[in-house]
């Protein structure tokens, strides 16, 4: 009997330690998500990234940081400063997230280590990229043939995330100077709790801007789940199957009241109106639309608080026990496509390393202005994905 409580002590006491592990990287990476969108929303365009993707593809590189570069990686994207700690929540999150997948819903995740061929690196950091982030290394010769590099690292991109992510890395972006590319790849479909029927859609005006307005195709739907308003902004949660993950719509009340929703959002304060949100009969009329957008981080990761891992000063002697690798870019690519059936989405980032993400009160949601759009995983409340649609058919 004293064996069985014991036995039930450590898996509770373990349970709950692996809770709090997964939380700390969660609440770090909705952080991180609103940072990052200061410094990418100065364009008044459709805007679409995945949190969680880039940093999983940095947190791999933080595994060989020191000194002041591990202190303001640490700070940009609210990384422990305990190496073991943090990779094990890595383990632990990726885990959680894709045990989340179910019928009518897929989530992939995958790493991988491109190193030059003969290069030679510490076993300690191989171990952590193996063992927690479950990226095998694979040689490459970019020295000899940097372009043959660059195509085969896309194809294992355009694989892992079911040809929805193309040529994550431009012409020019992998050259002789490169010694190492850590990519993460992330792939989401789902099919909506409750499909919209396509006999319901209607062709209707999205307003842009003041001086701007777009015809959209709107879905149309009644749907029973989380809300919350007031005279500032409604919030629409939108169920995938099983109810695991879900699409939230944050909509200005106002047609051209975006900036101030988006204020916000990068004060970190959204997660409080979510805690607001209740159980409502929603009648939803949202827009049909898919989005592409793709980033070269280096000039906004600077700005947020981390130049010095771009420059020759850069400390990535954990990977090669000197001083000889700086980051060179960092790329990131996602897309996704809202429709009747539901939501496939997907991103990859490179990181690439050179020498020296009953009945119901009845409210309407008619999202026909622009609007910031998270999927997040309800379990583990990560934000997946993060947009910003301006015109549907840009």
């Amino acid at each position: 009997m004293r064996n069985h409580f014991l036995i039930f002590v450590f898996t509770f006491l373990s349970l709950n330690i692996m809770a709090q592990n997964i939380n700390s990287i969660s609440d770090g990476n909705t952080k991180f998500s609103a940072d990052l969108y200061k410094h990418i929303k100065s364009k008044p365009i459709n805007q679409f990234y995945s949190p969680i993707s880039i940093t999983s593809a940095l947190a791999m590189t933080y595994a060989g940081a020191s000194g002041e570069t591990l202190k303001q990686m640490s700070k940009t994207l609210y990384f422990s400063t305990n190496q073991d700690e943090l990779h094990k929540s890595y383990e632990m999150l990726f885990k959680k997230l894709t045990d989340n997948s179910s019928e009518g819903v897929i989530l992939k995740i995958a790493n991988s280590l491109w190193l030059q061929e003969n290069m030679k690196i510490n076993t300690q950091y191989l171990s952590i990229t193996d063992k927690y982030y479950n990226a095998g290394v694979i040689p490459t010769n970019f020295i000899a043939d940097p372009e043959k590099s660059r195509i085969t690292i896309n194809n294992w991109v355009e694989k892992n995330t079911e040809n929805k992510i193309q040529d994550l890395l431009p012409d020019g972006s992998i050259h002789s100077q490169t010694r190492m590319v850590l990519v993460n790849a992330i792939y989401f479909k789902a099919r909506w709790d409750k499909v919209f029927d396509k006999n319901q859609n209607t062709s209707e005006v999205f307003y842009v801007f003041k001086t701007c307005q777009t015809k959209a195709t709107f879905m149309n739907n009644h749907i029973n789940s989380s809300y919350y308003e007031d005279n500032q902004l409604s919030i629409a949660e939108i169920p995938y199957a099983d109810r695991n993950q879900s699409l939230i719509i944050i909509l200005p009340k106002e047609n051209y009241g975006l900036e101030e929703i988006e204020k916000i959002f990068e004060k970190g304060l959204i997660e409080t109106y979510f805690e607001k949100m209740e159980e409502k009969r929603i009648t939803l009329s949202i827009p049909k639309f898919k989005t592409e957008s793709t980033y070269e981080l280096q000039e906004q990761l600077s700005k947020m608080g981390m130049p010095i891992a771009f420059t020759n000063n850069a400390d990535f002697s954990g990977i090669t026990g000197d001083r000889s690798l700086a980051i060179d870019k960092v790329i990131h690519k996602a897309y996704i496509d809202v429709n009747e059936e539901g939501t496939e989405a997907a991103a990859a980032t490179a990181v690439t390393m050179r020498k020296t993400a009953m009945l119901l009160d009845e409210v309407k949601f008619k999202a026909d202005h622009p609007f910031i759009y998270l999927i997040r995983d309800n379990e583990t409340n990560t934000i997946l994905f993060v947009g910003r649609l301006m015109d549907p058919n840009q």
